[in-house]
């Protein structure tokens, strides 16, 4: 009988490794051959990598493949949940336990449910965390829009402040924003007309190249007759743009809506968005964001009544002193109930453009580069001083005079005739009051 399978099986090699059948090549069926499914071993044989432990003598490697234990939870059947891949750096195995073949050098592949990976493979783990923050922020800011309802694309205005012109209040309101020193409102008002608008637009610009030091959140033009005159929502537009900002912030105020079912911003009055909104981010150490985070509402008095102005503003100020960091910059008519709201010194920082900051050597400045000597119009200095004058502190006015749409020349040409007959009936008017004083004077020296 032992002759008979001596003769059946022949005799191995003394060359052949132990554990292999004598065969120059694995069979299709060999290679198949494996770990059962849900093992947690890899079994790694010497290839052009190199050792697979560098502790173990190359001779005793060649041709032996290596099992090494790398315990990790089966996979369950369908995608791959990558929330579930909680590593702890601390107990991650060493190089020569993971190897080259886990990851090592990897690039252009693809896990179920994920995006393709092109970088190395040291740099998988970091590209599903970046991708999972990523998709989490998405998942947020689209559960926010359903809530808050706020508006994602405000109006936008597009009229900046001429070159050279309002550099002083420009500067001002930039030191604002950066040593606010308590004021957490910064009040811009003037006449209609004077340039508010204008400032808003070139401020935002300013604060967008201050990336570091200032983070501007948002830009909100309120115009009468579109949507950024809707009282109900000022208020949730903001904070969702606070909330792009102020990651914890988003989801604290997600957390709102999802405890409260019944909540819907646009239908609670203003004070109660106002606590309701702002709230969580009471929690929230503003100290962590080096930067102030700004907030420019431009045109308030256009936005809802005085009465809303009103409510909106007195209960800003409490929310904004327990929150710290947050500033908001406002600019209006100086209309009775803005007015009052804003007169707490302590709290509202204010630059009246009439007073403070009077526009009319802006406004020649403006007159000069538009109409002046080195222009195609060429109107000497004695008539852009007239026309200075007559803007009265009003940009608007001055920026009629050069749009007139009889050409800029003609325009001015008309202003000026306009301007000397002004001063003509204002002097014939003067004397003839002169001439009748004197002549009550000379009656009642006769009586």
């Amino acid at each position: 009988m032992k002759k008979f399978f001596k003769k059946l099986v022949p005799r191995r090699p003394a060359s052949a490794p132990p554990n292999l059948p004598e065969q120059a090549h694995p069979s299709p069926r060999a290679l198949e051959a494996g770990p059962p499914k849900g093992s947690g071993d890899v079994v790694m044989g010497q290839g052009p990598q190199g050792n697979v432990s560098q502790g173990q003598d190359r001779e005793s490697q060649e041709g032996t493949p290596q099992v090494i234990p790398i315990h990790t939870p089966v996979p369950k059947k369908g995608s791959l949940n990558v929330a579930e891949l909680q590593v702890d750096p601390s107990n991650a195995p060493s190089p020569s336990m993971t190897g080259p073949a886990v990851f090592g050098g990897a690039s252009n592949f693809r896990i179920d449910g994920m995006p393709n990976f092109n970088a190395a493979g040291n740099n998988v783990y970091q590209n599903i965390i970046n991708f999972n923050y990523e998709k989490e922020k998405e998942n947020l800011n689209k559960k926010l829009r359903e809530k808050i309802n706020p508006i994602i694309n405000p109006v936008k205005k597009q009229i900046y402040c001429a070159e050279g012109t309002r550099l002083q209040l420009l500067d001002d309101i930039t030191q604002w924003a950066l040593k606010p020193d308590k004021h957490y409102v910064a009040w811009i008002y003037g006449l209609a007309g004077s340039g508010k608008s204008a400032v808003a637009v070139s401020l935002a610009e300013r604060l967008r190249e201050m990336d570091g030091q200032v983070t501007l959140a948002l830009t909100f033009h309120c115009v009468k007759g579109q949507e950024t005159s809707n009282t109900f929502q000022l208020v949730p537009t903001i904070c969702y743009y606070l909330a792009q900002c102020v990651p914890q912030y988003a989801k604290a105020l997600v957390d709102v809506f999802e405890k409260d079912a019944s909540l819907h911003a646009g239908s609670i009055p203003i004070k109660e968005q106002l606590s309701r909104f702002l709230k969580p981010l009471y929690k929230i150490d503003q100290a962590q964001n080096a930067a102030s985070t700004i907030i420019i509402i431009d045109g308030l008095d256009e936005w809802g009544t005085p009465e809303d102005q009103s409510i909106l503003l007195e209960n800003l100020y409490s929310h904004l002193q327990k929150i710290g960091g947050i500033y908001i910059v406002v600019t209006s008519r100086r209309e009775q109930a803005i007015a009052r709201a804003m007169s707490n010194s302590s709290i509202v920082q204010s630059f009246d453009l009439t007073g403070s900051y009077p526009a009319d050597k802006d406004i020649a400045k403006f007159f000069e580069m538009c109409l002046g000597a080195n222009t195609a119009h060429g109107i000497s200095g004695h008539d852009i001083d007239a026309l200075t004058k007559r803007a009265g502190n009003l940009f608007i006015w001055a920026s009629t005079v050069t749009k007139r749409s009889d050409g800029a020349e003609r325009g001015c040409g008309a202003m000026m005739r306009q301007s000397r007959s002004t001063r003509r009936r204002s002097k014939a008017a003067e004397q003839s009051r002169d001439l009748s004083g004197e002549g009550r004077h000379w009656s009642q020296r006769q009586s």
